[in-house]
């Protein structure tokens, strides 16, 4: 059971749809729950 996936992105423009793509499986899934996003620098460090 998915309670609050947590999607994990860097900085860089690649990794800027990852987002979308959570949003858009978890509604295919027909599951409404509160997401987390991370941004990670290209240092490793957290952005928020």
């Amino acid at each position: 059971m998915v309670n609050s996936p947590l999607t994990l992105e860097m900085e860089v423009p690649c990794c800027s749809s990852l987002e979308a793509f959570v949003r858009q499986a978890l509604k295919i899934a027909g599951k409404d729950v509160p997401e987390k996003i991370g941004i990670l620098g290209i240092e490793g460090e957290a952005q928020g």
